[in-house]
């Protein structure tokens, strides 16, 4: 592979573990979120209209984002009991071809919705009227974009590197 390629198959893996680190901090905040709503609730008979949207949006927002730094890190949870009998070669031409039936098209299915469905919620600045605090929905749905356009680069990473250990037998 020419160093261009290793650089940009760098770059998307910094991309990932930025952004991954980055949204484990919305799990501090969500941490904060529930200590004070529990000390509103518990110690002043005051609880919060808007606690239980926030932790849900900030737990979303931890949890999307962070995917593709899992997928970097090889971390997803799977199944190896068909893959564990196979060659490492094998495992990646399985891989190749899971990526492109499925995963590719999923992504690019889900990352043209929520474009969709981000630009639809901006337009009209969404809100859910489930609870008294309103909260605008259109923050969150467009984490779900960003978070699936950053899973694709990397999903196209792992898919390189996997083509690249079939034909040449070494890993980048």
């Amino acid at each position: 592979m020419t160093p261009t390629g290793k650089s940009l198959l760098g770059v998307v893996d910094d991309i990932s573990s930025k952004v991954g680190k980055l949204a484990s901090f919305l799990i501090l905040l969500l941490v904060a979120t529930v200590l004070y709503e529990v000390v509103a609730r518990y110690a002043f008979g005051a609880p919060t209209i808007w606690s239980f949207k926030l932790t849900t949006f900030l737990y979303g927002g931890a949890c999307i984002l962070g995917s593709a730094w899992v997928l970097h890190r090889n971390r997803h949870v799977s199944i190896d009991i068909l893959s564990l009998r196979l060659s490492p070669k094998a495992r990646a031409i399985v891989s190749l071809v899971a990526y492109l039936l499925l995963f590719l098209p999923f992504m690019g299915i889900i990352l043209w919705q929520g474009i969709d469905q981000a630009a639809w919620s901006w337009s009209m600045w969404e809100r859910e009227y489930e609870t008294p605090w309103e909260a605008p929905l259109y923050p969150i749905k467009t984490l779900i974009p960003i978070a699936v356009f950053l899973l694709l680069l990397q999903g196209i990473a792992k898919w390189t590197r996997d083509l690249f250990f079939v034909i040449k037998g070494k890993k980048l």
